[in-house]
């Protein structure tokens, strides 16, 4: 048996249910649609704030939370081949991820990639607050 975050031990059955956080998530910057589908995310250094370095309730879980790059609007993807069943495993229930999540990151976070990606059509057109004092090309 081993002892999980919070001390309790679990059995064998239980332990694909105990994943880390800080492997499990990932953040992508959105400028344009392909960098849906580039390898550019980036995973935290420190999720002990929000989850206590290991999130419990969830198989092969994965964790997406994307960014555009202007408006720093936000998409949230929660993926995971099966979540614990607490009538099964009596007393141990999944951990809720939206409710973690809630305190850190935008109410205005959607779920719909579609409708995130609507969003994304109106990037160009994003003016940040403020007056514009220095500007920079890419080469």
């Amino acid at each position: 048996m081993d002892l999980n975050e919070q001390g309790i031990l679990l059995p064998a059955p239980l332990r694909v249910f105990d994943c880390s956080a800080n492997e499990i998530i990932s953040f992508k910057l959105i400028r344009s649609e392909k960098d849906l589908n580039e390898k550019n995310e980036f995973g935290p250094e420190f999720t002990h704030q929000i989850f206590g370095e290991k999130i419990f309730g969830y198989k092969n879980l994965k964790v997406d939370i994307y960014c555009l790059s202007s408006s720093l609007n936000f998409y949230l993807n929660i993926d995971y081949d099966e979540k614990i069943n607490p009538k099964k495993y009596n007393q141990f229930k999944a951990d809720d991820l939206v409710e973690s999540l809630n305190q850190w990151i935008p109410l205005s976070t959607t779920t719909n990639l579609d409708l995130f990606l609507s969003k994304l059509k109106n990037e160009n057109e994003y003016l940040p607050f403020g007056e514009q004092i220095l500007t920079y090309e890419l080469k």
